[in-house]
């Protein structure tokens, strides 16, 4: 039951660690990548954080490259621009939070949405 309480809590610190670097697309996936290589947390619930900010950061970069060419090439002022990255910094805010009070309230958490490439 002790190990069981010690991998839930640095679930928690993992999960939570992204929220931290949501502003900041790579720290929000290596942050919590470092924390599991150092305390070798390999699970499967673990490997589905990361690859949620995985994907995440990939959409991030996208949508950045969006952002850009949208200002570039068709003028649109950051009116409508800046509020999409706004959106999308605290749709991942949302997504980190809703998944820490499933890994709180659970032994099994059902982490969402349900990414799993590692």
């Amino acid at each position: 039951d002790e190990t069981e309480h010690t991998t839930n809590t640095w679930l928690k610190i993992i999960n939570l660690s992204s929220l931290l670097f949501t502003i900041v697309p790579p720290l929000n996936l290596i942050v919590p990548l470092l924390i599991i290589i150092l305390k070798k947390e390999f699970s499967p619930i673990s490997r589905k954080i990361i690859s949620i900010q995985l994907v995440w950061t990939l959409i991030a970069i996208a949508l950045f490259i969006i952002i850009l060419m949208l200002h570039d090439w068709f003028n649109i002022q950051d009116k409508i621009t800046m509020p999409i990255a706004i959106l999308w910094i605290f749709a991942n805010c949302i997504l980190i939070l809703r998944n820490a009070i499933a890994i709180n309230n659970s032994k099994n958490p059902v982490i969402k949405p349900n990414i799993n490439i590692l």
